[in-house]
């Protein structure tokens, strides 16, 4: 995942703070999974090579949040990442890189950690299925593609890790 890109993707759609950003990210689950530490450095970056403004708004009885929108040269630095050649996928997993040394868990714990990864999984599609309709309404054909794919990748590598688990299982 480039953040450069989702950011800059996210504002296209009009100015948005941090911990919007934040939020929409984390309704994307697999596809955009942005943290607080990576989007403000991002978009520090991006202010600074003038790619999008800041501006802050004040606030009484609560903190001042700053609002970023994209500038003409964003638009364009979006555009050509967006067209640019994709990347080879990355299968950077948690789950994949801990099994790599579960050798040194008993047999026992090594079936926990399987179930405890379904049940992570079930709940990632749970998550997505319940907000799938809304998306679905006020999404454009790309973006529920995406949903849909997301879903479907969920759910194959729940299928797939519950065949190992039932594999592995006296």
């Amino acid at each position: 995942m480039n953040p450069e890109l989702t950011i800059l993707g996210f504002l296209m759609s009009g100015p948005k703070t941090g911990y919007e950003i934040k939020n929409i990210a984390k309704n994307m689950m697999m596809i955009c999974n942005l943290g607080f530490n990576q989007i403000y450095p991002v978009l520090k970056k991006l202010e600074k090579e003038g790619f999008v403004h800041k501006e802050m708004v004040y606030q009484t009885g609560k903190p001042n949040k700053n609002v970023y929108t994209l500038s003409d040269t964003g638009k364009a630095i979006f555009f050509e990442k967006l067209k640019s050649s994709p990347q080879p996928i990355s299968f950077e997993h948690d789950f994949l890189n801990h099994m790599l040394f579960f050798r040194f868990l008993s047999k026992d714990q090594v079936l926990m950690q399987f179930e405890l990864e379904i049940k992570a999984i079930e709940k990632q599609i749970n998550d997505l299925d319940s907000i799938r309709v809304e998306l679905e309404e006020r999404s454009d054909e790309e973006s529920k593609f995406a949903c849909r794919t997301t879903l479907h990748l969920l759910k194959s590598m729940r299928n797939w890790y519950m065949s190992e688990l039932g594999r592995r299982k006296p």
